[in-house]
């Protein structure tokens, strides 16, 4: 890593690293080898992205269903971000049961600084996971029945704090995963064409020292009961292509979708 101070070099200087070799083949003379990269110094910028989404937008009323929301933190800059928590506001009809830590990607490798989880619960403030963070290697799986919660104990907010984000580095497979529940934490009932809203914000720090803050949002829609027909057709034996004169067998089958709350009646 080469660091070029502003005191000495200036934005659109062109900086010339040389690296050369010099060997002795057996029974030969010295030879010498050399190769060079330029670098264009450019003025440092902050840059970044944050998205949130759901495999799926939509449950049925009276119907618990899993669902799993995925979290999107990057630096699109050239110069570090510092101190980036990743915040995410539970809503009250999710009930969470498995988290990731999230890992580090970007070029070169290794330059993670450590990933922190807490949660904070409606019996008790920000607990951290661990008393040592994760590297960020890779994302490690957190189960929530083994974090040892009260049986009534849930939790309302989620907190990732990744140190340091070096330039070009995202946050792949950051997620967690929740059941959507028929009656909140709150004794609510969820009823049809209610929006349950998860919103999550990131922080960090720029090169000046300025805090940014950015927030992203992901949407389910709750709709009426009913059944959720699935028709599918295909072949038992014979294969996708028949000779002239053979014999092919097909099957119908019908389903009632897992995510369905109602039986369908005289199908």
């Amino acid at each position: 890593t080469l660091l070029y101070p502003s005191s000495t070099f200036a934005v659109g200087n062109k900086v010339t690293n040389v690296v050369q070799v010099t060997g002795s083949p057996l029974g030969g003379a010295p030879t010498n080898h050399t190769a060079s990269l330029v670098n264009t110094i450019v003025a440092p910028t902050t840059s970044s992205t944050f998205s949130k989404s759901v495999d799926g937008n939509y449950v049925y009323e009276g119907k618990a269903i899993a669902k799993t929301y995925t979290l999107a933190p990057k630096n699109a800059g050239n110069t570090p971000l510092s101190n980036v928590v990743v915040t995410d506001s539970i809503p009250a009809a999710v009930w969470v049961y498995e988290i990731y830590t999230g890992s580090y990607s970007g070029s070169p490798s290794g330059l993670g600084t450590g990933i922190t989880v807490e949660y904070r619960t409606n019996l008790r403030d920000w607990t951290s996971v661990t008393n040592v963070p994760f590297t960020g290697a890779s994302s490690q799986k957190i189960t929530v029945s083994k974090l040892g919660l009260a049986p009534n104990e849930a939790i309302s907010d989620l907190r990732w704090s990744f140190g340091d984000l070096p330039a070009t580095y995202q946050i792949n497979s950051l997620t967690f995963s929740g059941n959507i529940l028929t009656t909140d934490r709150n004794g609510n009932a969820v009823i049809a064409n209610q929006l349950i809203r998860n919103t999550a914000g990131m922080t960090y720090t720029d090169f000046n020292g300025a805090q940014t803050n950015k927030s992203a949002t992901a949407d389910i829609t709750v709709k009426s009961p009913r059944p959720v027909v699935q028709l599918e057709k295909g072949f038992v034996a014979g294969g996708s292509t028949l000779a002239h004169g053979a014999t092919g067998t097909f099957y119908v089958r019908l389903r009632n979708s897992s995510y369905a709350a109602q039986s369908m009646e005289n199908p």
